[in-house]
Parts: structure tokens; C-alpha cells; sequence
């Protein structure tokens, strides 16, 4: 076991780097879109009259972002669902060559969405929004599915099979394995 002094020494190398990537991140994250934002309302000329009328939509602008929130919310839930019972189903399968198959869902996970958008508009008339959300739903159901693989595959097996010698099974996955998976699933 390390002793208190080489902690505080490790401790005290890895502090300024820590701060470091954090705001590595932070640039890299909201830099671009700070910058527009900068751009949109303080330069002079490059929106044209109303810069604050690109930075806070309305009109039309506000109904197509209210669309796409909620398109991309309904993609969320429904890519959560999907992925979490389908990784439920696959995480049993934990004996053999099983354990690797199981990952073999991630193989279509570059699969562009035109190319799911193709095949599903073929096989069931699906449009509009309702069309959306499935095509978006199945062209990102293997990362869902390989998200909550991870995420259930952390989860220590002893404090799962714990939990099912105390209660039943739906009770073990809602107190033990969700809140323990829960950042991952969350993803």
C-alpha cells in the first residue's frame, strides 16, 4: 500500500494536468460554438441587422429547433428503451463463444443512416416524423445496445447474484443494477 506522502506527491503531479484536460475540454466543446455566438452579436456586419435573431430562435426557426428537439428526444427514449431490453437479453449470454457474439451488434454500428433509411423506406411505408425516429432508432440501436452491454457488464456478478438470493429478479435489476450501471446507461 502506497504510502500517505507518495499519494499527496501523486496527487500533487496529476492536480495541474487534471485542470488542464478540463479545460482542454471545455475549449474544445463550447469553443466553436461561443465563437459563432461571438461573432453572431458583437462583429459588426456578419449576421446582418438582427445578430441576436440567429443566437435566439423565433418564428419559424423556433418551431424547426422545438421539431428537433423533440426528434431527437423521441430518438433518445425510444434508443433506450430498445437498446436497454435487447442488452438485457443479450448480457445472459455468458457461457462459451456467446460472450462474444453478443458484441457482434456493434459490427453495424458504421452502417450509414441513408443506408438504413433505404432499406426500412423499402420494406414498411414509413414517413414522416413517425419514419424518422424508427430509421434514426435503428441506425443507432447497435451503440445503444453496445452502451448498455458496458454499462450492464460493469456491474459486479456477486452483488448481482447477492441481489437475486434477496429478491426477485425485477427488484435486483431496479436496486442494484441500474442504480450501479445507471452513468453508463445513461450515455
Amino acid at each position: 500500500m502506497p504510502s500517505p506522502h507518495h499519494r499527496l506527491a501523486h496527487r500533487t503531479l496529476v492536480f495541474p494536468w487534471r485542470w488542464l484536460a478540463w479545460l482542454a475540454y471545455l475549449v474544445l466543446v463550447f469553443g466553436p460554438v461561443l465563437a459563432l455566438a461571438y461573432e453572431a452579436v458583437f462583429v459588426p456586419g456578419s449576421a446582418g441587422d438582427g445578430g441576436w435573431a440567429l443566437v435566439i430562435p423565433s418564428g419559424r426557426r423556433l418551431g424547426l429547433m422545438l421539431n428537433s428537439l423533440g426528434l431527437a428526444a423521441a430518438v433518445a427514449l425510444v434508443g433506450m428503451l430498445l437498446g436497454g431490453l435487447v442488452a438485457l437479453f443479450l448480457i445472459q449470454w455468458n457461457r462459451g463463444a456467446w460472450v462474444y457474439l453478443r458484441w457482434l451488434a456493434l459490427v453495424l454500428a458504421p452502417l450509414p443512416l441513408y443506408v438504413h433509411a433505404l432499406a426500412w423506406s423499402t420494406s414498411l411505408p414509413l414517413q414522416g416524423w413517425l419514419g424518422s425516429v424508427w430509421v434514426q432508432v435503428m441506425g443507432l440501436a447497435p451503440v445503444a445496445v453496445g452502451i448498455t452491454l458496458v454499462g450492464l457488464a460493469s456491474v459486479e456478478p456477486l452483488l448481482v447474484d447477492a441481489a437475486r438470493l434477496a429478491r426477485s429478479d425485477m427488484a435486483g435489476l431496479r436496486r442494484v443494477v441500474l442504480p450501479l450501471a445507471g452513468p453508463t446507461l445513461m450515455a
